[in-house]
């Protein structure tokens, strides 16, 4: 009886390894399986994140060109207040004042049409201003 004891002892612990190999085969082999996962969602993680330090690369490099055109604007501000601006209107108004058609001062000047009309009608009351 001692050696039916002891073979169904070694059985039972054979066949306990034997499911205990086969479930950790069967962990292992899942395992694996989100390993891979994991590494395909790092993967993807990664190509995020360097679009995203990509893109603020970028942003600083557009604050930088801001930050340049903000600095500029008052020189360039002070530069339009000096120099003459108006001499399409000035223009303008010589061409009307010697009687142009208002549809040729617009082509040659470069001003809308209610800026033409607004020039007639100043030309008008220059001559009425003088006499006052």
């Amino acid at each position: 009886m001692t050696d039916a004891i002891l073979m169904q002892t070694v059985i039972g612990l054979f066949t306990a390894c034997f499911i205990f190999f086969v479930y950790s085969g069967v962990k292992i082999r899942t395992l694996n399986k989100k390993y891979k996962e994991i590494l395909l969602i790092n993967k993807s993680l990664q190509g995020d994140l360097s679009a995203i330090c990509a893109a603020v690369v970028n942003t600083g490099d557009d604050a930088d060109k801001l930050d340049t055109n903000i600095r500029v604007l008052p020189v360039n501000q002070s530069k339009q207040k000096t120099e003459p601006q108006n001499r399409s209107f000035s223009q303008a108004r010589v061409l009307l004042g010697n009687g142009a058609a208002i549809g040729d001062v617009i082509d040659n000047c470069g001003i809308s049409h209610g800026e033409a009309e607004l020039i007639v009608m100043m030309n008008k009351l220059e001559p009425q201003q003088a006499c006052n």
